[in-house]
């Protein structure tokens, strides 16, 4: 991986865009909303060691591979998004049924308040009756009608007493009845308040299990995303541009060194596509034999050209780079993707990726140095004229230009 790459992907958001199509967002851009579209993109930087360049990440690409990975991301994205919705709503919620308990707590407190000065009522009602009853006992013990001689001295009295006596009983008895009636309702509402608050503690305790539940799942699925990130962003490097057999990260290098040259040689007029052609025809777009392009746009293992000792009609090199380039300390070979014998890469080689190294086994500085050698041949690459001129000094072979040629065409249908 090239250097601050895995960091750039923690930073870069990979969202969600069309089906089967994948596109890109710049480091930085606002990606759209969760959900609004489908498909995965990797991450686009002018700095290729960063990302993809914005233009060549437009591309519509597509692999097996990519497809895979793809649903491994979109589904920890979608516990992701799933699990912060709800962890936020169970503590809002939580917070609702602490409100909800305290606020019951409150009333359970005064109720049983209430219900024990209505219990208090009720014993001192029960009391008075209970003493204007012994009242009367003993009142009646001393009267007429004590079951002695009637004295109608003392009837008036003992009626007057009695009345009285009835309308304290009644009194008390009213005050028993209205007592036990508040008693009662208090008993009631308590026994509502505290069903109240058991339904409070049982949503309590299961709000909490699945906030838990939810923030164990968001943890486990923000641990797997950064790794998906790496792995959508790899796949999609190396998945093939939709209708060619080009990878994206081969596109991104042919077009990135055409572009510099626009800058460097206005009027050498070399697109990307003729660079492409030679690609194809070197290297196989790096993955000639058994080598595999890699992300960051080099092939491994290296590819090596034959031994150019005179024999299958190539003419005596012998050894200039001491092996250093080509691992052969006698003949030398062409290396790389781009094919470059090493004498030729020493004079034109370029740094096409901006990591501070030329090397002929990265695409990006192959396809670099291979536009600035091409430019020699110019100006006017940007005529078919121009372009064989240029791709016999790079190959004299004529069926070798032709050849080129005819990829150069093929791929300007791509419209990049």
């Amino acid at each position: 991986m090239r250097p601050h790459r895995a960091a750039v992907l923690a930073a870069v958001a990979i969202v969600l865009l069309g089906p089967f199509t994948t596109q890109a967002v710049s480091a930085g851009e606002a990606a759209p909303e969760e959900g609004a579209v489908e498909g995965v993109i990797g991450v686009v930087s002018d700095d290729p060691a960063i990302g993809i360049h914005p233009a060549v990440a437009a591309l519509p690409v597509a692999s097996s591979e990519l497809d895979a990975v793809s649903v491994d991301l979109r589904a920890s994205l979608a516990v992701q998004a799933e699990s912060t919705e709800l962890v936020t709503s169970a503590v809002a919620r939580l917070e609702e049924l602490a409100a909800d308990a305290e606020r019951l707590d409150g009333e359970i407190t005064e109720t049983e308040g209430l219900r024990d000065q209505e219990a208090e009522r009720v014993a001192e009602a029960r009391r008075s009756l209970q003493a204007v009853a012994l009242d009367a006992y003993v009142q009646a013990g001393g009267s007429s009608r004590g079951g002695g001689p009637l004295d109608p001295s003392t009837i008036g009295d003992d009626l007057e007493r009695d009345a009285l006596a009835s309308s304290v009983r009644q009194h008390h008895a009213a005050e028993l009845a209205d007592a036990n009636e508040e008693l009662a309702a208090a008993e009631a509402h308590l026994a509502d308040l505290s069903e109240q608050r058991t339904v409070v503690e049982v949503d309590t305790t299961t709000t909490t299990e699945a906030r838990d539940q939810a923030a164990a799942d968001l943890v486990d699925a923000e641990a797997r995303i950064p790794e998906e990130r790496v792995a959508v962003d790899d796949a999609w490097r190396t998945a093939m541009v939709e209708d060619t057999d080009i990878p994206l990260v081969a596109a991104d290098a042919y077009y990135r060194a055409a572009a510099a040259l626009v800058f460097e040689d206005p009027s050498c007029g070399l697109r990307w596509e003729a660079i492409a052609g030679i690609g194809r025809v070197e290297g196989h777009h790096g993955s000639f034999g058994a080598a595999e392009l890699q992300t960051d746009g080099t092939s491994e293992p290296y590819i090596l050209g034959i031994a150019l000792d005179g024999t299958r009609g190539t003419r005596v090199i012998v050894d200039s780079d001491g092996g250093a380039l080509d691992g052969d300390p006698t003949i030398d070979r062409a290396v790389g993707p781009m094919q470059f014998i090493p004498t030729t890469w020493t004079r034109w080689a370029t740094d096409g990726n901006g990591d501070g190294d030329a090397d002929p086994h990265s695409l990006y500085d192959a396809a670099r140095s291979a536009g600035v050698y091409l430019c020699q041949s110019g100006p006017g690459l940007d005529t078919d004229e121009g372009l064989l001129r240029s791709f016999f000094s790079y190959n004299r072979s004529a069926p070798y230009g032709q050849r080129v040629l005819s990829l150069t065409h093929e791929y300007d249908a791509i419209g990049l």
